[in-house]
């Protein structure tokens, strides 16, 4: 079953290569990754370009910086599947996510599935999640 992620990044190259490989090594393999770049004058469309070359699954979208909900229907409009999964350019999706809001999905017929988050810290330790409250 094909799967469209929809990716707007703006200004990400501290993170985009992750959220990137993070989608790459997901066990659903038939995906396409729509990345829209909404105006970076950071080097992410460098480091998009190179994903890009890399795997034909990706698709960039090079646009004039307008916000994210331009982007996030842009990249929506551009899909080829009716299921679409929404990530951000800061995102790091764990392996088995797109297996398993399908799995859920066909399971329960819902019009919309979402998954929980874990917030991490720039060296990658836990913070907290939807089961462990975020300290302010």
């Amino acid at each position: 079953m094909l799967v469209s992620v929809i990716l707007p990044v703006f200004n990400a190259d501290q993170y985009i290569g992750i959220a990137i490989e993070s989608i790459l090594s997901q066990s659903h393999k038939n995906f396409e990754l729509i990345v829209i770049n909404d105006g970076s004058t950071d080097n992410s469309i460098d480091i998009i370009s190179k994903y890009e070359e890399r795997d034909k699954r990706i698709i960039v979208i090079n646009k004039d910086n307008s916000g994210i909900v331009d982007s996030l229907n842009l990249g929506i409009s551009a899909a080829q599947s009716n299921i679409i999964i929404r990530m951000d350019a800061d995102d790091i999706a764990l392996s088995n996510r797109i297996a398993d809001l399908l799995a859920h999905q066909q399971k329960t017929q819902a019009s919309i599935v979402y998954s929980n988050i874990s917030l991490i810290d720039k060296f990658g330790k836990h913070i907290c999640d939807g089961f462990m409250p975020c300290e302010k």
